[in-house]
């Protein structure tokens, strides 16, 4: 009489590969979106030409400048073909402006522009108007943003800070943008893993896969009882 092996005995062998393969194959989803913190911190240089130089007067050559905020970076696999990419990209967010001796809280990050190749609709730039709340300018200068230019890894082309200067009227608003030089870094949260990570995961639980059923074909059979 034959007994046959229990229904445990069998699925027990493959349990482990089996995890791992679900494992990586899960993990991509979890990591579609990983928060950031970006980073700058450096000295202005100026205003850009062609608009208001008011700010280049309120914070001369040399001011030291740095900013650092928070982003879900899912907004980096967009693509252009989608319905709405400007509220897909927009977010809220916490983070800080220092510009000489002001600070400026920034909460909500906003997509203003953006770059794509026609024929893929892959996106090539993003960029990002940081908005926020803090003093006046000493000429009356309002904040209204840092601004940068990102590509989808992250990297940043530019970065400028925004100031609208009201007329004394109240009927006509003229920008400045400072410009500065700095040192710009991205940190992401160390829990996070990223999914190029899975891929080796996947591969060993595919292998185990193959193993187990390599053992499973050359087992010897279980005795005969009498």
């Amino acid at each position: 009489m034959n007994h046959p092996r229990s229904a445990w005995h069998l699925m027990r062998a493959p349990l482990a590969p089996v995890a791992l393969a679900a494992a990586a194959l899960l993990t991509p989803l979890l990591a579609d979106a990983a928060p950031v913190r970006l980073s700058y911190s450096g000295s202005t240089t100026g205003t850009l030409e062609g608009f208001n130089p008011s700010a280049g007067v309120d914070f001369p050559v040399g001011t030291a400048v740095s900013w650092s905020f928070g982003l879900d970076d899912a907004f980096t696999t967009l693509n252009a073909n989608i319905d709405d990419v400007f509220g897909a990209a927009t977010q809220a967010t916490h983070g800080q402006l220092n510009l000489g001796s002001a600070v400026y809280d920034l909460s909500l990050a906003r997509l203003y522009s953006y770059s794509y190749d026609l024929g893929t609709g892959v996106i090539s730039w993003f960029q990002f108007q940081i908005e926020g709340s803090g003093p006046d300018t000493a000429s009356g200068g309002e904040f209204f943003g840092v601004w940068l230019r990102i590509a989808p890894d992250l990297a940043l082309t530019s970065t400028e800070v925004g100031f609208g200067y009201t007329s004394a009227d109240g009927f006509v608003t003229s920008y400045s943008y400072l410009t500065s030089t700095g040192t710009y870094r991205v940190d992401r949260d160390p829990g996070v893993v990223p999914v190029p990570a899975t891929l080796p995961l996947l591969a060993l639980g595919l292998a185990g896969l193959a193993a187990t059923r390599r053992r499973g074909a050359t087992a010897p059979a279980a005795p005969e009882s009498r």
